[in-house]
């Protein structure tokens, strides 16, 4: 730590302590770590350049090398974990005119050089007349030529092999039938290269899911390679993205994602760039089309997620009729599952009827997850990191099924693979009690932060319902009448039949409206009905008691020694006017006359409506009517989501963009270093939080110093202890932190994500262990701790005896460098530059 003042004992001596604390506590892990973490990278051993020319050669070789296999089908020749560098021979691996069946696993191969002749062609991994040959997670780098060479060879496989900085990626030379799938082929001139020389040609290739950036040619096809299927590739940052030269034809290209490429594609054959309908052609992130129309001509009314004119392809007259992903802004949520406990959004068409997923009871206040028997929604893989900066727009539908719960939607976006969260939205402004029947609630919400998705992730969208408050076990009752009712045709509805029921129904007037919710009385003519449509909020099925009263008088007329009032109601059942009570006496009755429903009460209600009135058989009169509606709650409500379907297009309208992401190498070295990223990484968790993009680093162990945690302050990780004794779980660009490199590899960690241009970190009184988040390679240590009032700051120093050193004011910031850094007091360090 170098002798510092105030520092040496308390922080050198912890240092050591952990430090032999790991030591011990890795021995125990270590079985539990080789066999559960441990990179296919991690466990070189350096050989050689080596030549096999025949299958003789191959059993002979395996044999003094001590490889696995007998070369036969299902027992492969194995040739694994290799370090080799082919400077001045002109190879790392030769494998020639060999039959046998043969792995090259996990090596490392690179610097192939000075040597260009037919057996060697300055390649890292050369096949010359083979089949049956698999080539699998590799690092093939630096080569002066090609990084993996396929001449002659047919029916071999690559996969998950990284290619970067050779001139060709992959090449294949008059060679068929091969498989090249989740390869990443990055800084070549061309990632993947496809040509002949002379017969037989490069045909009947598949060429899926492969990863190709910052190269000239993203892929390139030259001269007669034909019935080629591409497909499934993430091609970005080229300056050709797919380049098809010298009228190569009959190849199939569809479901590519082309993104940020100087010219996407280019092509002088005759090709196809689609999958018909409605499979769809290539994603093209420069596509200005529009989508409304659906179907194989796009002449039918409905988007598709497909534009309705074609993507025109450079270099000739080929075009992609079927132009996908440009509309993948919008997100649909829809019922099919790609594994038990999720469902998945966009997968296909709308189904014929409605899909429903609920929430669990709402029986407190608090928060529910809606759909509570999956785990969330999934969107498609994005194959490149993206950026989730901008609005995302939620539009749900949804109900409640009684009235006895307030609360707000909201959803949480998470990374799928570590389940991370991105961010919470804001509630929707739309109270759930309001809506007994499907409704939309929309609600839009801005990230302001760069939020970033990892390369190979999905989204996990997960919604949500605050409920604020909720009734249980409780009568509710509702009172309609006719206050502030003063109009025709008004909320609650009024007319007067002469001769019963519906017959020459007029309805009342302004004043008569105003004067039936309070005193004055109107006058009821013989024989005369007064009908009320009256507006119910209710849901009928959770209406148990119905209450219909009105304030007059009736059969004052002397003509008759009896008066009679009936009140009525309409069933919406049986389409009768039901009789729900009547009062049958001598002369004139006043009072209040009350009839209620008590079973089958939502017979009664239809619509929204509830229709009913009051028959005198003598003439009479009424100063007041009210309805009311009781309800009683004894059941915890669900809030039910509908989605696939027209009807229900429930949708997530989201902001992405592909990120342009950075790379930076911090140089580490055997055994302890004290570093920081000073990138915004799309990953916080660990081990993917520092894991290195080359695979050629490797660490098994790190250490962190939280000065705020005075009961804990150093935090650790360690890859072979089980996930709950370790105590540092994330790492981020304000933390400098003490990595134990168990691989050097190319001598650098290289990490991947945003620029950071502004971050704050708290600085605790003492000594505070801190990152360096920025490029900036200008900035001095005075200038760069200017107001936090710092006292002393120090950096790595392998040579030192605690591996630090004092530096000065003058000392230059290095990016990708940790520091400790001694403040007299609590402050906040800014980095903006």
């Amino acid at each position: 730590m170098g002798k510092t003042l105030g520092k040496c004992i308390p922080v050198a001596v912890r240092l050591m302590m952990v430090l032999c604390a790991m030591v011990v506590g890795s021995q125990d892990g270590k079985n539990e770590r080789d066999a559960n973490i441990q990179s296919p990278f991690s466990n070189y051993t350096s050989h050689a350049p080596f030549r096999i020319n025949s299958n003789a050669e191959f059993a002979s070789m395996a044999t003094s090398e001590g490889w696995a296999g007998d070369g036969a089908y299902g027992n492969p020749y194995i040739i694994e974990n290799y370090n080799i560098n082919g400077t001045g021979v002109g190879y790392c691996i030769f494998i020639g005119n060999v039959t046998s069946f043969f792995t090259v696993h996990g090596c490392y191969l690179h610097h192939a050089s000075g040597n260009s002749a037919t057996y060697a062609r300055n390649s890292g991994m050369y096949l010359y007349l083979t089949k049956n040959g698999t080539l699998n997670d590799n690092n093939v780098s630096l080569c002066s030529n090609v990084g993996i060479y396929l001449l002659n060879s047919n029916n071999d496989t690559v996969y998950n092999n990284a290619i970067w900085s050779n001139a060709f990626g992959i090449a294949l030379e008059s060679s068929s039938g091969n498989n090249i799938m989740n390869c990443t082929a990055a800084l070549n001139q061309q990632g993947i290269y496809l040509y002949y020389n002379a017969a037989p040609w490069s045909d009947n290739n598949t060429i899926q899911n492969n990863t190709l950036f910052f190269n000239s040619d993203g892929l390139r096809f030259y001269k007669n390679c034909k019935n080629n299927l591409v497909r499934g590739n993430d091609v970005y940052n080229n300056s050709y993205g797919i380049n098809l030269v010298n009228s190569p034809v009959s190849n199939t290209l569809y479901h590519n994602n082309f993104r940020n490429n100087t010219i996407q594609a280019s092509d002088t054959g005759t090709n196809t760039w689609d999958n018909g309908y409605p499979s769809g052609g290539n994603y093209w992130d420069n596509y200005n089309g529009t989508d409304v129309m659906s179907g194989p001509n796009q002449d039918l009314s409905g988007s598709d997620g497909i534009g309705d004119t074609p993507y025109l392809v450079s270099g000739g007259f080929n075009k992609d009729r079927y132009p996908i992903g440009i509309f993948q802004n919008v997100l649909i949520f829809q019922v099919q599952s790609p594994y038990p406990g999720f469902r998945i959004i966009n997968c296909d068409s709308f189904e014929s009827s409605i899909q429903i997923a609920n929430s669990s009871l709402l029986n407190s206040t608090g928060d529910f997850k809606i759909d509570s028997i999956n785990s969330g929604w999934l969107s498609n893989i994005f194959l490149s990191p993206q950026n989730l900066l901008g609005t995302w727009k939620f539009r749900v539908f949804g109900k409640l099924n009684t009235y006895n719960a307030h609360g707000y939607l909201y959803s949480i976006v998470k990374k799928n693979v570590s389940g991370e969260k991105l961010f919470t939205t804001n509630y929707d402004d739309e109270d759930i009690v309001n809506f007994t029947s499907f409704h939309c609630f929309y609600w839009d919400y801005s990230v302001i932060n760069k939020t970033l998705l990892p390369a190979n992730d999905r989204l996990l969208i997960e919604l949500w319902i605050h409920v604020s408050s909720v009734l249980l076990n409780c009568n509710i009752t509702h009172t309609y009448d006719y206050s502030n009712v003063t109009q025709t045709s008004g909320p609650h509805d009024a007319w007067k039949c002469q001769g019963g029921f519906d017959s020459n129904l007029v309805e009342f007037s302004n004043v008569e409206y105003s004067e039936i919710s309070c005193i004055d009385s109107i006058s009821i003519d013989n024989s005369q009905f007064f009908r009320f449509k009256v507006k119910i909020d209710e849901v009928p099925t959770t209406v148990n008691f119905i209450s219909l009263l009105c304030n007059g008088t009736y059969g004052i007329c002397n003509v008759d020694p009896w008066g009679a009032l009936e009140i009525h109601a309409w069933n919406t059942v049986t389409g009768i006017w039901d009789l729900i009570n009547n009062w049958y006496t001598g002369w004139g009755q006043s009072g209040i006359f009350v009839a209620n429903i008590t079973y089958n009460c939502s017979n009664y209600i239809s619509g929204g409506y509830l229709l009913w009135g009051m028959l005198n058989w003598n003439a009479g009169s009424t100063d007041y009517i009210a309805i009311n509606i009781t309800q009683i709650y004894g059941n915890a409500p669900t809030f039910s989501f509908a989605f696939d379907n027209n009807a229900t297009p429930s949708t997530v309208e989201y902001s992405l963009s592909n990120t342009s992401f950075t790379n930076y190498k911090i140089p580490v070295v055997a055994g302890w270093s004290f570093i920081s990223s000073p990138l915004i990484n799309g990953y916080l968790v660990l081990p993917n939080a520092l894991l290195d993009c080359d695979g050629d680093t490797t660490w098994d162990r790190l250490q962190w110093y939280d000065p705020f945690d005075a009961t804990n302050y150093w935090k650790q990780y360690n890859t072979g202890w089980a996930s709950t004794l370790n105590d540092l779980t994330t790492v981020n660009r304000t933390m400098g932190v003490w990595i134990n490199i168990t691989t050097v590899g190319d001598g650098f960690l290289n990490l991947t994500g945003l620029n950071s241009t502004f971050t704050s970190i708290p600085l605790h009184t003492g000594w505070n262990m801190v990152g360096y988040p920025s490029l900036n390679t200008t900035t001095t240590v005075a200038v760069a701790f200017w107001g936090t009032g710092a006292t002393m700051v120090e950096a790595f120093d392998a040579n030192a005896t605690y591996h630090t050193k004092v530096v000065g004011p003058n000392y230059i910031m290095k990016p990708g460098e940790g520091y400790w850094v001694y403040v007299p007091a609590d402050t906040v360090w800014v980095v903006d530059w």
